[in-house]
């Protein structure tokens, strides 16, 4: 009879590598299959906030502005909280795609002077929640503007941009207004000069006529 020598060894060694292999796998899966793991990326999906920008200091209300793309979209929302606080609160959003524009207002209110958060998450259909987090700062409008809080960072762009063409307007129609007054005038003044030269002038050729008569 043959004898064979054992296979223990054999078998040994590919049976390390598998186990090898396996406590990888975990090792990067663990993270994906922790409670409340976000996916903060999607391959065909953009999900970012460009204003405000990173560590940026603000002052009153504040349009939030970026890009919410990808396929599948179902929904988005914004929601802000005081930077290092779980609670959050939902101040806008909705279910178009937005392209480098505006996807809400943030309204400071009467928040204090401070850091906070604004978080953007979208849904898409068949995947985890995409989002993005953005960090900035509040400061006091009067220590920072000397202005009032109401005054300051509260007007739109496009009303500052139509006062500063109405002020231009104004500033350019009163020389041109005065001018035009002043160019009334002189008509009105020469026609009277007309007038009255004219009616001394038919008076001295009737005096003159009629003397003619009388010799």
């Amino acid at each position: 009879m043959t004898s064979h020598p054992p296979a223990t060894g054999l078998h040994r060694l590919p049976s390390a590598a598998c186990c090898r292999l396996a406590m990888a796998i975990l090792l990067v899966m663990a993270p994906l299959l922790a409670p409340g793991h976000r996916v903060h990326a999607q391959a065909d999906a953009t999900v970012s906030i460009t204003a405000p920008g990173e560590g940026q200091t603000v002052t009153g209300d504040l349009q939030v502005r970026g890009t919410v793309q990808g396929t599948g979209l179902q929904s988005y929302a914004l929601y802000w909280r005081v930077a290092g606080e779980e609670s959050e609160i939902y101040f806008n959003g909705g279910q178009e795609e937005v392209n480098a524009s505006v996807l809400g207002v943030w309204r400071a209110g009467a928040n204090p002077p401070g850091e906070y958060e604004i978080r953007l998450e979208a849904q898409f259909e068949g995947r985890d929640p995409t989002e993005t987090i953005v960090r900035f700062t509040l400061a006091d409008a009067v220590a920072t503007t000397g202005q009032e809080p109401e005054t300051a960072a509260t007007i739109p762009a496009e009303d500052q941009t139509l006062r500063q063409s109405l002020d231009q307007l104004a500033a350019r129609a009163r020389p041109a207004a005065l001018a035009a007054y002043l160019a009334r005038g002189m008509r009105f003044g020469l026609t009277v000069a007309l007038i009255v030269l004219a009616y001394f002038s038919v008076k001295s050729v009737a005096v003159w006529f009629l003397g003619g008569r009388k010799s």
